[in-house]
């Protein structure tokens, strides 16, 4: 058995009642994608996977019944991603990268995902760290640490929450 899922088991015998579930990436290339990490939150699970100075974060209904989500929206240069931040430390510093911007119009950004329906989110890291939102420049060439962030805040009928997945190993070329 391994030590996370002992772990697991030791927690539910404990009567633990943590909803959020964790798996660990043992790839040992960090420019090559990684298995998924996920971690999960009231219905809705973050699943992440890096790769080339790029997160692919993937949203995805894990829970019984519809569920609205703040997903993207299409910005004048890019494709924006209001509810991602990551926060990188290591080669060039430490950063938080945000993936919006200026936009006069824009449709809504919320997608209704059936259970067990996802949505994919691209994170270009290297092309969103020289955005106008993301003071600093381009990310300098080397090994990161990140946390990928999605959070929504209340004030419509969609999901609120946090849900983070720290530890990521991230090369940028």
């Amino acid at each position: 058995m391994s030590r996370v899922a002992a772990l697991a088991a030791l927690c539910c015998l404990a009567g633990c009642r943590d909803k959020r579930e964790v798996t660990v990436n043992h790839n040992s290339d960090p420019t090559e994608p990684a298995a998924p990490r996920t971690v999960r939150g009231n219905g809705l699970e973050l699943q992440v996977v890096v790769g080339g100075g790029v997160i692919e974060a993937t949203l995805v209904n894990v829970g019984e019944l519809p569920k609205k989500i703040v997903s993207q929206v299409d910005g004048p240069d890019r494709t924006h991603y209001d509810a991602f931040s990551v926060q990188l430390a290591g080669a060039g510093g430490a950063r938080e990268l945000r993936f919006t911007g200026d936009r006069n119009t824009s449709q809504s950004p919320l997608v209704t995902l059936a259970p067990g329906q996802s949505a994919q989110h691209r994170l270009d890291l290297r092309a969103w760290s020289t955005a106008p939102i993301n003071p600093g420049g381009p990310l300098a060439a080397g090994n990161y640490h990140a946390t990928v962030i999605y959070r929504t805040t209340p004030g419509g009928d969609w999901w609120v929450g946090e849900l983070r997945i720290a530890g990521l190993d991230v090369v940028i070329p």
